[in-house]
């Protein structure tokens, strides 16, 4: 079984690097406009790259695989139910980092 998830996750990095970062680019772009705004409500004084973002998206990504394996991330509709919660997690990382601490 890990072996499994082993392999797709890597299949689905390869995709997300390869395509998805590539085809997509301004829905990705968008969503690290949404995060700098969230920032800047919970009013840290830090803005959010695109590059952090893929970074820290593909990180996220990976780590959901793990704790949810019957998702199938290369399957876009659960690719795009699972994004809300993969992005929360992220934002959620930033606030703790820069000061807001999430009870």
């Amino acid at each position: 079984m890990d072996e499994d998830i082993e392999s797709k996750k890597e299949k689905f990095k390869d995709r997300l690097i390869n395509e998805l970062f590539v085809e997509r680019h301004s829905t990705f772009k968008e969503s690290v406009e949404l995060i700098n705004m969230a920032l800047s409500e919970f009013k840290i004084n830090y803005q959010y790259s695109y590059d952090d973002f893929c970074t820290d998206y593909l990180k996220e990504c990976l780590n959901y695989m793990d704790v949810n394996p019957d998702v199938d991330m290369m399957n876009p509709n659960q690719l795009a139910t699972h994004t809300l919660p993969i992005v929360l997690s992220i934002v959620d990382r930033i606030k703790n980092e820069y000061g807001i601490i999430n009870d």
